[in-house]
């Protein structure tokens, strides 16, 4: 098992191993850094300008983790991609991200899967669509998000508010008939925008809206 301080040695060296031109992504996917870790490795993220993309999945994020992302986020105008997959960052986890976004016109493809992220995260990131100019793949899917969760985010993808996003995953959320209702609706109306299904078994989930697509 490995300590913290072996996880941060190990994430420094492959950001210090990024300044090779034909290493554009840091995968710190599974290290588990924590949020203590991603703190002590900050600093030197910040700095450095050589990588595009950044994967921090499973790595035992909460909230406090996803505010240093926010905060990365705001300085940071390199990365195209980031990735904070299955971690627990939750609602409060994403308005830090979403906070971060708004000063952010890099990013191009955010995935928030499996974040136990519900309403309230929703909204937040509802409201980042309206400001960010550069954000074209969202992923939230497998989070905790119902009818009023969703119906935020088809709002701000109407067409007058949005036609930058071109791939939304939602699916393996809580949606039901208003919320399916709220996407098709929007879905009908913006053209440019495709939603998009990480495949499961069995799932049945957005077959209303399926039918408009």
């Amino acid at each position: 098992m490995k300590n913290i301080n072996q996880i941060v040695m190990k994430a420094l060296e492959e950001i210090t191993l990024a300044t090779v031109p034909v290493k554009r992504k840091l995968n710190f996917a599974w290290e588990k850094l924590g949020d203590e870790g991603l703190k002590m490795i900050a600093n030197t993220l910040s700095q450095n300008s050589t990588f595009l993309e950044i994967d921090l999945r499973d790595n035992n994020l909460s909230e406090s983790g996803a505010e240093t992302i926010g905060d990365l986020l705001r300085v940071n105008n390199i990365w195209t991609e980031l990735c904070v997959g299955h971690n627990q960052i939750g609602d409060k986890g994403a308005e830090f991200i979403a906070e971060g976004l708004k000063l952010n016109n890099t990013l191009v493809n955010l995935f928030l899967t499996g974040n136990g992220t519900s309403n309230e995260g929703a909204r937040a990131l509802s409201s980042v669509l309206n400001v960010n100019k550069s954000l074209k793949w969202l992923s939230i899917t497998e989070n905790q998000i119902s009818d009023d969760g969703v119906i935020s985010v088809a709002n701000a993808l109407m067409p007058m508010m949005n036609t930058r996003l071109t791939h939304l995953y939602l699916n393996k959320n809580q949606i039901g008939d208003q919320g399916a209702i709220a996407l098709a609706g929007m879905l009908l109306k913006n053209q440019t925008l495709k939603l998009k299904r990480h495949k499961y078994p069995n799932e049945k989930e957005l077959s209303f809206v399926a039918a408009f697509y």
